[in-house]
This record gives structure tokens, sequence and C-alpha cells, in this order.
């Protein structure tokens, strides 16, 4: 499983190849310990070590051609390598966003292995056309996991027995229950546990566990929050800022589920962390609609009205 934050810097690697070797004063790649061999054949029979893993693929990974058991656990370099991928196998039969691209990654890095087993500088070098296709091709992998405008003022349908006070009235109570204070609280240092969390490399899964289960709730609060809002009755004149609204509940609930994956699929974690950014950008957006309908039909909320909560939030706009 990669380390957290592991995908920022293999995708920073990738597009920007050439900070592997910055300090390096070799054209061969260095592990921590030794320098790999240039002398090495890609022969699938070479095994300097007997250890059953051909020299070439000990490069690969890191692992010493001329020590059977690298690591000295006790178990030689082949069977562990046997035991890994079986586990790899079975803990990635869902789809990994993650997994994916280290895919693309791997099988980069595997055909710029020259004929010595080595993988030199020169042959990183990437091409325009090749960095083009790349690009392209993790985009699109990454595409549908960004959050889609599901409405659209088109498809929303509207009362003609609804006014709009009554309409935002109504949609004010409902949001003050995901955004009065201690809701928006509680979510704003669950970003920050999660923002802090990401930046630690030292913590594990275990502490991940609480900040998981506390995404998943925010997940379910906005599924209900979307499910309440979508059965108010809608005027005309409001269809956008409606389908706007539907949108941010809609964004924010993929983005906690996303989030809350994180552990197990950095990349698809961090795409959630921008799903949520996009979402509290078009909150913003959402609420200078609103403005703007209150100011066009001379809009004015008494305290006990639901409305009044977003009249709150519009006169600091």
């Amino acid at each position: 499983m990669p380390t957290k934050k592991f995908i920022v810097v293999a995708g920073s690697a990738f597009v920007a190849v050439g900070l592997l070797w910055i300090g390096s004063s070799s054209d061969a790649i260095k592990t921590p310990e030794r320098k790999i061999s240039a002398q090495v054949e890609r022969d699938e029979s070479k095994d300097s070590d007997g250890d059953g893993l051909a020299d070439w693929e000990e490069n690969l990974q890191g692992t010493d051609v001329y020590n059977p058991d690298s690591d000295g656990d006790g178990l030689n370099d082949n069977e562990e390598k046997t035991l890994n991928d079986q586990a790899s196998e079975t803990k990635d039969k869902t789809p990994s966003l993650t997994n994916t691209y280290l895919k693309t990654l791997e099988d980069f890095f595997r055909s710029r292995v020259g004929e010595d087993g080595t993988i030199r500088r020169d042959s990183l070098e990437i091409d325009p056309r090749t960095k083009e296709l790349v690009v392209k091709n993790l985009a699109t992998d990454t595409k549908e996991y960004l959050s889609r405008q599901r409405y659209s003022a088109e498809n929303i349908k509207t009362s003609s027995e609804q006014t709009l006070r009554n309409y935002f009235n109504e949609t004010g109570t409902v949001l003050a229950k995901y955004f009065s204070g201690p809701e928006l609280q509680s979510r704003l240092v669950l970003i920050k546990d999660f923002e802090n969390y990401t930046k630690d490399n030292t913590s594990g899964e275990k502490n991940f566990i609480s900040i998981k289960s506390r995404m998943q709730l925010q997940k379910t609060l906005f599924e209900k929050g979307g499910r309440e809002l979508n059965e108010i009755a809608v005027p005309k004149g409001a269809e956008h800022v409606q389908a706007e609204l539907l949108n941010i509940f809609a964004g924010t609930t993929e983005s906690f589920g996303q989030l809350a994956a994180f552990e197990e699929d950095p990349l698809l974690g961090y795409i959630g962390a921008i799903n949520y950014r996009n979402s509290v950008r078009e909150s913003a957006k959402f609420l200078e609609n609103v403005k703007k309908l209150f100011d066009e039909n001379k809009l004015a909320f008494e305290k006990s009205e639901g409305g009044a909560f977003l009249q709150t939030f519009t006169e600091k706009l």
C-alpha cells in the first residue's frame, strides 16, 4: 500500500522526472545503500544470487543481486516478491485509481530498462508527444471521479403554487441544520485533522479510523440533506439557485466519500480534497445568486424565519 502523500510525490516525479537525479553525479540510478551495477545484463536466466529472481528484476525493485535475502527477514527475495504480489492481488480486487496510476508509472519505467539491466538518465527524457499522451491518459482515468454538475436549471421542475419567500424559508431551514455554528465548526475541525494527517508521514492506518468514520458521517448527512432539498417545491425564477444547491450537496457528498477512502486509495482521496474545495467555491457563487434574488424581489426575513439563515450569509457579501 503506498504511503500517504506518495501519489503527489510520484506524480511530480513522473511529470518532472529530471528531479530524480538532482544532486546525482552518476548516470545510473542509486539506491540508498549501493549503486546499481551497470554490468548486469538483461538476461532472463542470469540470477547472480540464485534466489529465483532475475538480476534485472532485482534492479527494478531495488533488492541486492548478490544477496538472496536482501532485507534479512528469512525469506529470499523471490519468495517475498511472490507473497507481496499475492497480497496486492487480494487487496486490489476493487478497482483503485491509485493502483491504475501506479501501473502506468510501472509500465513507463519498465519500458526504460536498458540492455544492461539499469535505468539510465538519458532513457527517461520524455519527448513532448509522450508527455501529452501520458497526461491525457491520466486525465481520462481521473475525469470520472471529479464532481459533475448533475443538475441544471432546465431539469428543475417548478411549482406555480410556491412563492419565492416560502422557497427560501424552507431552504434556509434545511441549510441551518448543516451549516449552523456547531455543525460548521465540527466540519472545519475534521478538514483540519485530515490535512494534519496527510502531512504526518509517521501516522498509520489506525490513526485514520476516527477521521474516516467522521468523513463517512458527513457523507451520510449531506446525502440526507440533498434528499430534503430535492423535496422542496421550486417557484419559477429560482431554478438556477436550486440546481446550484443540489450540485453543492451532491458534490460534497461525493467528496467526503472519496476523502474517507484516502488510506486505501490516496489518489482518490486527493481528488476528494479537490472536489471539496470546488464545492466551497460553488457555495460562494450560490450565495451571490441568492443575494441577487433577494435584492431584485426586495425580500427581507424576520429572525424567526428560515430565510433569515440565508440572509445572514448574503449580508456578508
